[in-house]
């Protein structure tokens, strides 16, 4: 796996993860992590149906950090466990993925 910072942010959120006692995304739990992530966008969807603002973090009480950002961020790190815990490489599959969109065709030949 290369260094870089998508898999130092990967190997810090492994890192929590394992202090915390919970188990690391395996393949015979992935499908789980995978919905777990699935219901943090899901938190995010419903912080802007109760009509809070995109970009707007507020504090729970006894200090938890809420809001549509927060739940945005807590999908990814789900999802960069995952990959980290099965040894994927984040920032080369980035750059990968990205130089392939750059060179697709525009909304990839379709309407949006």
């Amino acid at each position: 796996m290369t260094t870089g910072p998508l898999n130092e942010l990967a190997s810090q959120i492994a890192f929590v993860r394992n202090q915390s006692g919970f188990t690391a995304p395996n393949p015979s739990n992935v499908e789980r992590k995978l919905l777990m992530a699935v219901g943090e966008i899901c938190e995010a969807q419903e912080e802007l149906r109760d009509g809070r603002e995109i970009d707007k973090i507020y504090f729970s009480e006894g200090g938890k950090p809420e809001g549509f950002p927060v739940e945005i961020v807590d999908a990814i790190m789900r999802l960069m466990d995952v990959a980290y815990a099965n040894s994927i490489d984040l920032d080369a599959t980035f750059k990968l993925k990205l130089a392939f969109n750059k060179s697709r065709p525009l909304k990839h030949g379709r309407l949006y």
